[in-house]
């Protein structure tokens, strides 16, 4: 399930760390392929702009990523791929998510191919990426000390995890060249 089909539609779902480099192997396989990618992280900026610390930005972001996910399969019904990417943090922490539970659901029953790509780096690379990134959203994990919200607890929580183990799923390290995990990808 990790190779790209040219005869049945897929989903290509990138998941890992916010910063660890998902969304950048996600354009450039698109790029290469042709496979559409619904960019999760425009619709959030534009309903939350830096605030994804608030109540109002929990409660809704779980249902856009949600929308992701269906719009995925509803795409493939009409014979088109699609990549989507979220951090997926049941996933990564090793435990089912519902998400992908149901397009997995979806696909035995639809005809189409999921592939799971789980991207990885270690914390000091994420924590460059995250500076390069320069984003306002990425400044309260920062924090050194903040054991609720900073860096401790966003290493805890997204890069000191087990992993998809419930899923199969293709591994990625971020650290790698774009080109050579690419290549892994699309193979």
């Amino acid at each position: 399930p990790n190779t790209m089909s040219i005869t049945r539609p897929q989903i290509i779902c990138f998941m890992g760390a916010p910063g660890v480099g998902k969304t950048t192997l996600a354009e450039r396989v698109s790029a290469e392929t042709g496979i559409y990618f619904f960019q999760r992280e425009i619709v959030l900026d534009c309903i939350f702009g830096t605030e994804r610390d608030t109540d109002h930005y929990i409660s809704h972001a779980g249902a856009i990523t949600k929308a992701t996910f269906e719009l995925g399969i509803y795409n493939t019904r009409r014979r088109i791929s699609s990549i989507v990417e979220a951090p997926m943090k049941p996933a990564i922490q090793g435990q089912r998510a519902g998400f992908i539970d149901t397009t997995l659901e979806a696909a035995a029953l639809g005809g189409f191919d999921v592939s799971l790509i789980y991207c990885v780096a270690p914390a000091e690379t994420v924590w460059d990426y995250l500076h390069q990134r320069g984003e306002a959203r990425d400044e309260p994990k920062y924090d050194l000390t903040n054991q609720e919200t900073g860096w401790p607890w966003f290493v805890r929580t997204f890069i000191d995890v087990p992993g998809p183990t419930q899923y199969e799923h293709l591994r990625v390290y971020t650290r790698q060249p774009v080109d050579e995990n690419l290549a892994k990808i699309v193979s």
